[in-house]
């Protein structure tokens, strides 16, 4: 089962990105429009503010960023998008949660690192790690 899930989720993701170069290369290379009905769109999170990355567990859940600091988990199983927690980041130029990975392994350890800058009054940024 959690096999599935996860096929079904990188399946998801792997589609939609080959869906969006394909379309891209092909009406930039043959000179047309862009035409919007070539692609599937299912929205995870509907009221996601400023997205910046997002990661698929080895269980299909996806994980994503927002830059102003909060951490969202889609699970695929319940189709409900939870709020796991907020970083107090601060958005300066290119700052504010920047990064997610996955630990190599998480399914066990269920270990995530985040890249963010801290709300100082010098610019620092910081990798943590959390579970």
């Amino acid at each position: 089962m959690n096999k599935r899930l996860h096929r079904a989720g990188r399946r998801l993701v792997g589609t939609l990105v080959t869906a969006v170069l394909a379309a891209l290369s092909t009406s930039l290379s043959a000179g047309e429009a862009f035409d919007e009905s070539r692609l599937e769109k299912e929205v995870l999170i509907a009221d996601a503010r400023d997205a910046i990355q997002l990661q698929v567990s080895a269980e299909g859940d996806v994980y994503v960023i927002e830059r102003a600091g909060t951490l969202r988990r889609y699970s695929v199983r319940d189709q409900v998008t939870r709020t796991l927690g907020k970083v107090p980041s601060e958005i300066i130029a290119e700052g504010g949660l920047i990064g997610l990975a996955l630990a190599p392994d998480f399914t066990s350890s269920h270990q995530l690192y985040l890249l963010y800058s801290l709300t100082s009054k010098r610019p620092l940024m910081r990798l943590a790690r959390s579970s």
